[in-house]
């Protein structure tokens, strides 16, 4: 009886586990995706992922397949040239090294957009078919993953664009957000400092023939800068510990 009882309840533990594991899957393929142009798309937590900023239809990312024979180009938003012959409709286009054969793998107007845990965009063409997966990364490149079935191709671009909420019409940072203003107006003050030094030294020793600590501009207002600061820090000292000692007594 205690080990009927024991099967019994590893079999519901068993199915109440598949039910949730499929209860997560049924939520991560339901995340919803608008479509806003053939390189954003709205989330339905209302996020954006946003690849307009990586449109380069002149120069468009590219990636060789396993054998090294073949070149994926990719391009979003813009079509590409591919097939001198045909339309510029391309999003991907595959590329024979050793010969002038193209082939679109999918236009650019056919895009359709589905999520699971990343951005996965679909292109079409008459005999082949393209799936970009579009992976949150800071770097930024392409890379060929499989071909299966036949003529049906992955690709996963790495982008920090992949990325909800990162990008918005502006090419991906890297590294930080450049200077803040405080480091701008250090910059101005140390170079303003170098060039009054520095100019005032070859003025006093090459045109008013100054030698020794002549030469260096306002020598005396420099000698002075030690003094006083030790003065003001043990002023500023000498109130924060109650003493009634004036400016001029120290």
């Amino acid at each position: 009886m205690k080990n009927l009882s024991l099967v019994i309840i590893l079999c519901f533990s068993f199915l109440k586990t598949n039910a949730f594991i499929s209860k997560r899957s049924d939520i991560i393929q339901n995340i919803k995706v608008e479509k806003l142009s053939n390189c954003i798309a709205k989330l339905d937590d209302g996020s954006i992922i946003d690849l307009s900023s990586l449109d380069n239809p002149s120069d468009p990312l590219s990636t060789l397949d396993d054998t090294k024979k073949f070149e994926f180009e990719y391009n979003p938003c813009s079509p590409i040239v591919c097939d001198p012959n045909s339309l510029k409709t391309s999003a991907v286009c595959q590329k024979q090294l050793n010969s002038h054969l193209e082939y679109n793998c999918g236009d650019q107007s056919t895009a359709a957009f589905s999520f699971q845990d990343s951005l996965i965009i679909t292109y079409k063409s008459a005999s082949r078919t393209s799936i970009v997966i579009c992976e949150c990364s800071d770097d930024q490149k392409l890379d060929y993953l499989s071909e299966g079935p036949k003529q049906k191709y992955q690709l996963k671009l790495s982008s920090p664009c992949c990325c909800p909420d990162k990008c918005s019409g502006k090419k991906p940072s890297k590294g930080g957000n450049g200077l803040s203003l405080g480091s701008i107006l250090m910059i101005i003050f140390f170079s303003i400092l170098i060039v009054y030094i520095a100019g005032g030294f070859i003025f006093l020793k090459f045109v008013q023939k100054k030698s020794g600590t002549e030469a260096i501009p306002n020598y005396e207002f420099w000698a002075s800068v030690p003094g006083d600061f030790k003065a003001g820090v043990s002023f500023t000292v000498s109130k924060f510990r109650g003493q009634q000692n004036s400016y001029s007594q120290i």
